[in-house]
């Protein structure tokens, strides 16, 4: 029993190495490893223990450490503790019997105001106002990436929209940065739920709570969306701007419902799992985003779920 013990924590390390080392490593498609970095750390905690979980955080940020002083690796070992928080505030949700949806809301609030805190902080140190600093972080980053696509021979014209300067883009970021923050925040604690969700029902049969097909989003919510449509049109002060990310983080909340409503029916007829894995990622392409989007927003009129139900026998 020990000897399992201690394998499922050796193998979690050597999981939490591998995807953070490929993360830093790896040009462009690092970042989708970086966003499991949670995923190994629910899994010891639902396997193992809670405080199984914690230790190996602990451990592995010693290891990244001595990584990055002894052998010059480029570190981010403040963010990896926050993606390393998400992981040991989404276990210990569920560990509690919290439902998915709200495990998810929950940590996304918490990382939320963490994330501020240190961002808040981070700008102090600098000696900048948490705008300036915000806006020069996005720059840096819009440099940066661009510089990393001429290196692969790409070149920023076919990427920018027609008759948009990188200036004014970088100034549209700023002002959507919000709604960016909670998008990239919602994205990574909602995929970590779903793929350690369905590792623990596959390989040991544990009851992980009523399936997220069926969730969808309270009707209330498209008053918000109407009001925050109307609130861009009026140029009052920042009210457009507000209303804008409003109306962004309305859209996600509809994409998930649209996303569960796929995932229901590809259930429902029975999709082969290989189709499934196939399909999900094109409903990221921004024409079936947008009609996923579509899908969850009439799906308060027409609940497509309930009209795909098996008929009841009498």
């Amino acid at each position: 029993m020990e000897t399992t013990l201690v394998l499922r924590l050796i193998s979690g390390l050597c999981v939490l190495l591998l995807l953070y080392i490929a993360s830093l490593q790896i040009p462009l498609l690092g970042t989708l490893f970086g966003i499991l970095i949670p995923l190994p750390i629910i899994l010891v905690c639902r396997r193992v223990s809670w405080w199984s979980g914690f230790f190996l955080v602990l451990v592995a940020a010693g290891v990244f450490w001595y990584l990055e002083h002894f052998f010059h690796l480029n570190g981010e070992i403040v963010q990896y503790l926050e993606l390393a928080l998400i992981g040991l505030v989404l276990a210990l949700l569920s560990i509690r019997g919290y439902a998915a949806d709200r495990a998810i809301s929950i940590t996304v609030l918490i990382m939320t105001l963490v994330g501020g805190l240190i961002f808040v902080a981070q700008a102090l140190h600098q000696g900048l106002a948490p705008l300036d600093y915000l806006h020069r972080t996005i720059e840096n980053l819009a440099n940066n990436f661009l510089t990393l696509l001429g290196k692969e021979g790409i070149p920023a014209e076919q990427l920018l929209p027609d008759n948009l300067q990188l200036p004014r883009l970088i100034e549209l970021v700023v002002q959507i940065s919000p709604a960016l923050w909670l998008i990239n925040t919602t994205l990574i604690v909602w995929l970590n739920m779903i793929l350690s969700r369905e590792i623990i029902r596959q390989s040991t049969g544990q009851d992980v709570g009523p399936p997220l097909n069926l969730w969808k989003s309270p009707e209330w919510l498209v008053f918000i969306a109407l009001a925050a449509g109307f609130g861009i049109l009026l140029p009052i002060g920042w009210l457009p701007k507000v209303a804008l990310n409003v109306l962004l983080l309305c859209g996600l909340i509809y994409f998930y419902q649209g996303l569960a409503i796929v995932a229901f029916i590809f259930h429902r007829f029975r999709v082969p799992k290989i189709i499934r894995a196939l399909g999900y990622p094109l409903l990221l392409l921004k024409p079936l985003t947008l009609l996923v989007i579509g899908v969850g927003l009439v799906d308060l009129w027409f609940d497509f779920r309930r009209l795909h139900q098996p008929p009841t026998q009498a």
